[in-house]
């Protein structure tokens, strides 16, 4: 059963978006992308993804 807003949480939410977001990164790097661009989205694409969480959007 989830608990919301426990610190646990908060960091097994950390971890699968920045895993998730590191994923299509490392794909943009392989591309061509530039190091700094692809950092720029996943630390976003993890933002993003915790304010969704802690609205209950996700």
């Amino acid at each position: 059963m989830r608990t919301p807003n426990s610190e646990k949480n908060l960091v097994d939410g950390v971890i699968a978006a920045a895993v998730g977001a590191g994923i299509a990164a490392s794909v943009a790097i392989a591309m061509g992308q530039s190091l700094g661009t692809a950092m720029g989205v996943v630390a976003f694409a993890t933002l993003a993804t915790l304010v969704m969480d802690k609205l209950g959007v996700v």
